[in-house]
């Protein structure tokens, strides 16, 4: 029997097509793993909460800053209705991602009993966390990272007391965002102007501020037109001026910041000689903006120029649509623990208007509203025990009761809340 080939027995080599093929694909993932990961770096900070929203759950691109960012939008409650629930998500899930902001807030969440229990072991293991993550993005030239720290040192917030350390650390941070702002980073201006806002280490200066406001907006930075705006609207460090307000309103809309047009549209919709005369054709225009981002209050404002067939051609079956968009949204808000939609929807439901009145509905959703608060003003929130005292002073979808209104005002002002305090019903309730 003849030998077998000795090559026979053994595996056969690849063709040299393959094994180049191979090598091709293994370089084109690298390749792609690689960008991916330079775009997650490069990626600009959102600057408005519907940035920030989308992106936020990007799959390709997660953002972690954006993420903590948005939690900081609902934890304030200025852009949208305060939403400590939402918050607390948002910034463990950035402190797990490693990043420092999202640790810091969980920390003063913690430590404050803001939202949740206190729980001063957790907030310490935030705060420590924060404090190396800080560290580290100051090390590398990041100014939000030598802000922060500088802020945890300042407060003795997870390490030492330390205000001579904390005052260069500020210093350092204001030289870092005065480099990135003139090479054009729009966030780096906004980071200045909080500090300058608040004299954080620096000097107070809230013209400075509202400048670098200004900067940011001429960048096509949507937030920082709408921070620009609301100083100008509310004279917030400088001279009131309503009309340069809608101005920067415009712009911020444009810019596609959708709390600016829905504001902006309110102002159309209710005006008079000043700032502008009524527009209700301008106004719908932009509710329908800021409803397409699914604001609910927006909506409904849309729906009510339809119905009433004021600025736009009348349209009742449009404005039925619009209103149950209104109606949906409010309901999944309420559902996520959002108190104040749930305020909004038993409003629509107490009144003859675009659905029909139920009672039942109202009670249930102001029922759930004050659970929140309730929850919320236990946990710390002195804001939320305000707002809730405001309810049950007035009567607002619920019995009058002022003893309880009373103690709320109290718990509030005891919690730190100052408008509370400037309150006299802020007084100790009489004993019972």
């Amino acid at each position: 029997m003849a030998e077998s080939s000795p090559v026979s027995s053994e595996r056969k080599p690849r063709p040299g097509w393959i094994k180049k093929a191979m090598i091709a694909g293994a370089a084109l993932i690298v390749a792609v793993i690689a960008l991916v990961w330079a775009c997650n770096r490069a990626r600009p900070e959102c600057s408005s909460f519907e940035s920030c929203k989308r992106a936020c759950p990007d799959w390709f691109q997660p953002s972690a800053a954006a993420c903590v960012k948005l939690g900081q939008i609902y934890a304030e409650g200025t852009e949208v209705p305060r939403d400590l629930s939402s918050a607390l998500k948002l910034f463990s899930w950035g402190c797990e991602d490693r990043d420092p902001d999202g640790c810091r807030e969980l920390g003063l969440m913690f430590n404050g009993g803001r939202g949740v229990s206190r729980e001063e072991a957790r907030a310490r293991k935030a705060f420590e966390r924060a404090v190396t993550l800080y560290d580290n993005a100051c090390a590398r030239g990041e100014p939000d990272g030598c802000r922060g720290l500088a802020l945890l040192v300042r407060d003795g917030r997870g390490i030492g007391v330390d205000e001579e350390r904390s005052r260069q650390l500020s210093t350092k941070a204001r030289d870092l965002y005065k480099s990135e702002c003139d090479r054009g980073a729009t966030a780096s201006c906004l980071g200045l102007a909080a500090m300058l806002d608040g004299g954080q280490g620096v000097d107070a200066d809230r013209s400075a501020a509202q400048e670098l406001r200004k900067k940011a907006c001429d960048r096509q930075d949507a937030r920082g037109c709408h921070l620009a705006a609301i100083a100008l609207d509310q004279g917030l460090g400088v001279p009131k001026d309503p009309a340069a307000a809608v101005q920067f309103y415009d712009r911020a809309c444009t810019a596609g910041h959708s709390f600016s047009c829905l504001h902006l549209g309110s102002i159309y919709d209710n005006g008079s000689s000043k700032p502008v005369p009524a527009d209700p054709a301008r106004a719908a225009v932009l509710y329908e903006r800021a409803c397409n981002d699914e604001l609910a209050l927006a909506c409904g404002k849309l729906a009510t120029l339809l119905r009433d067939g004021r600025g736009v051609g009348k349209d009742e079956a449009r404005a039925d649509k619009l209103f149950r968009k209104q109606s949906e949204l409010l309901s999944r808000g309420c559902a996520l623990g959002k108190a104040s939609d749930c305020e909004f929807l038993a409003g629509m439901f107490s009144v003859i208007g675009p659905f029909e009145r139920s009672d039942d509905k109202a009670a249930a959703a102001m029922s759930k509203a004050i659970e929140l608060r309730q929850k919320s003003c236990d946990e710390g929130d002195g804001g939320e025990c305000y707002v809730l005292s405001g309810t049950f002073e007035r009567g607002t979808g619920v019995p009058k009761d002022e003893a309880r209104a009373a103690r709320l005002m109290h718990q509030a002002c005891t919690q730190g809340f100052e408008p509370a305090c400037a309150r006299k019903s802020a007084e100790p309730p009489a004993p019972r």
